[in-house]
């Protein structure tokens, strides 16, 4: 799997996989002698109702819009649906590319009901098999409704066992995918991209079997009138104007590996308003709020916190009118990248940057080499982990770098 939790991602489980595998492609070739839904590698027809997955977090879905725009562009007379989770369906309310957008809310997706964190073996055993048993429920209900819209190909793109295992129910005649993570037996057509390559670019790599020209990849996001009326508003009433520049910060991730010390930020937004003259947007869902007060109180200076006001979409129409964002790997640099804005990521080793970045030309990148680098955990358990040796200095050079190229 391109992008894995290594706490749930266990050998045992890995080895359980592939012994799923094995015996799968026994049965799946057993029952390919009597049914065309299991023979793999038949030319495909020309589609006529496309079913496109990508049902992980917002910033995986943002880096698969260039597919989209692709799919359609060599399709134009398709039905295009895309399956997405419900927290992340608001994105593409208003994406031109797309027929029919289907929510969804998939267990295997909550790590934080995963059973794997339960200390206990017998509750663990006990919670693994409700937990299971939850998702195989999810995969019977969510294939039987797909069933209905008589999909000719399905495409999923993250991976993971129980979502092929939907393509698979709903008896969708192509189905195509990378199997890396296991479920080989329930695709027809599996792909094994470049792992190497950029998320966007991979995924582009899976819907070229189906003769999808995959030059000049650019993401893509829209938004309403009224999104853009409500942040005009907001703008006005913030005071904001052309004068000074205007930065979001986004400072969180939901992984802590993927966070920056407090203080930092504190520095770094100090340094924004001292040095730079900018005005500073601190912007984050609801939840975040106490977390970006504790920066603020760090703070000399004022700043503006707009977590938990905005929609997604309303966050792109804002960010469309900001001079810079600087984060940390998380959604909002993703949407910052879509709306054409310079991006500074503070960058955890935790994943590759070569294969997880922002897809934009406008990038900095701050990050440390570090021997454990693509190590893929939640949490570090060092006492000093890659962002703690980044320093503010660092950020504030890229920012005046991104600064001085976009003046």
């Amino acid at each position: 799997m391109q992008r894995y939790d290594k706490l749930v991602y266990t050998r045992r489980l890995i080895y359980a996989i592939v012994v799923i595998d094995a015996v799968g492609e026994v049965i799946r070739r057993f029952l390919a002698v009597f049914s065309p839904l299991w023979r793999q590698r038949f030319p495909i027809p020309v589609p006529k109702r496309i079913l496109l997955l990508r049902t992980e977090q917002i910033g995986d879905l943002v880096l698969t819009t260039p597919t989209f725009k692709a799919v359609r562009e060599s399709f134009p007379h398709a039905h295009i649906a895309v399956l997405v989770q419900s927290r992340t369906a608001p994105l593409l309310k208003f994406n031109r590319d797309i027929n029919e957008v289907i929510s969804c809310t998939l267990p295997w997706y909550e790590r934080e009901k995963h059973p794997i964190r339960i200390t206990n073996p017998l509750r663990r055993a006990m919670a693994a098999i409700r937990y299971h048993w939850h998702c195989i429920k999810t995969v019977l209900q969510l294939a039987h409704q797909l069933r209905e819209k008589r999909f000719d190909v399905a495409v999923d793109f993250g991976g993971h066992i129980y979502t092929l295992m939907v393509m698979a129910a709903a008896r969708i005649p192509v189905r195509i995918g990378d199997p890396r993570a296991g479920g080989k037996f329930l695709l027809t057509h599996p792909v094994t991209p470049d792992d190497k390559k950029h998320e966007v670019e991979r995924c582009l790599e899976i819907v070229s079997i189906l003769g999808v020209n995959t030059l000049k990849p650019q993401l893509t996001l829209n938004w309403s009138h009224e999104d853009e009326r409500h942040v005009a508003k907001l703008w006005t009433r913030l005071g904001l104007d052309e004068n000074r520049p205007v930065i979001a910060i986004h400072p969180f991730s939901v992984e802590p590996s993927k966070c920056w010390r407090p203080e930092n930020w504190a520095v770094v937004a100090d340094t924004l308003v001292d040095h730079f003259g900018a005005r500073v947007l601190f912007i984050g869902s609801a939840a975040d709020q106490a977390a970006v007060s504790d920066i603020q109180r760090k703070m000399r200076n004022q700043s503006i916190s707009l977590c938990g006001e905005l929609s997604l979409l309303q966050l792109a129409a804002l960010l469309r009118r900001c001079d810079l964002m600087i984060g940390v790997d998380s959604a909002p640099a993703h949407i910052a990248a879509a709306v054409g804005i310079p991006v500074v990521s503070v960058w955890s080793s935790a994943y590759l940057p070569e294969k997880w970045a922002p897809y934009t030309p406008k990038l900095r990148v701050v990050r440390k080499q570090v021997p454990c680098a693509d190590c893929r955990l939640i949490k570090c358990p060092l006492s000093v982990s890659c962002m703690d040796m980044i320093t503010p200095d660092e950020v504030i050079a890229a920012v005046e770098e991104m600064l001085r190229k976009r003046l």
